[in-house]
């Protein structure tokens, strides 16, 4: 009897090792699905992330295209007056407002991906980049006017100065930009855990 209620208790624990053992698995299975779930997720987000920030960089670039035209992508002002057409600078201002526009629309994009970080730095882009806008059509509209209409030396070095402002400002906004989109696709998604 004694062998009997041993083989039972012994079968008994083996049951409930079982259980426990196939339980154990399920529970393991279960969190192994989330977490290639969760990877996943993390891994399609930072692609999303990723095509955002480019197009949004890739918006800036005619910004670049546009003063160059004119000679005035150095930071340092215009390299020569022969690049001063007027119908250089009309294709300018028309490319500097089109591109402030599209970054609008990328910046949406950059807003509805995230994180607030990104957002934030694509945000000052954008507003620099309007900013930027508004400085080269003044400094256009300094240069198309005629000497004698109440232009002088010193109001075109303030307005040379304030373009000058706006651009540096615009650059140090796309730089930083680029350092944020960076640090956040380089973080492979861990800040959505950390919050």
């Amino acid at each position: 009897m004694d062998q009997a209620i041993a083989a039972l208790a012994g079968a008994g624990i083996g049951v409930v090792g079982s259980l426990g053992t196939a339980g154990i698995a399920y529970l393991a299975a279960g969190r192994q699905a989330r977490d290639r779930g969760r990877i996943e997720h993390a891994q399609k987000l930072r692609e999303e992330r990723r095509a955002a920030y480019r197009l949004f960089q890739q918006a800036t670039e005619p910004i670049d295209d546009a003063l160059h035209r004119i000679g005035w992508g150095a930071v340092d002002g215009p390299t020569s007056s022969f690049l001063f057409t007027s119908r250089n600078l009309r294709l300018s201002e028309q490319q500097i407002s089109e591109a402030v526009q599209e970054l609008r629309k990328q910046l949406t994009e950059i807003q509805l991906n995230g994180p607030d970080s990104a957002a934030a730095a694509a945000k000052e882009v954008y507003i620099c980049g309007r900013i930027l806008n508004d400085e080269f059509r003044l400094q256009v509209e300094s240069v198309r006017r005629t000497p004698w209409r109440g232009r002088s030396a010193e109001d075109d070095e303030d307005r040379s100065l304030a373009f000058h402002n706006a651009l540096t400002t615009f650059e140090a906004g796309r730089d930083a930009f680029a350092r944020c989109a960076r640090s956040v696709v380089e973080d492979l998604g861990l800040e959505e855990r950390r919050a």
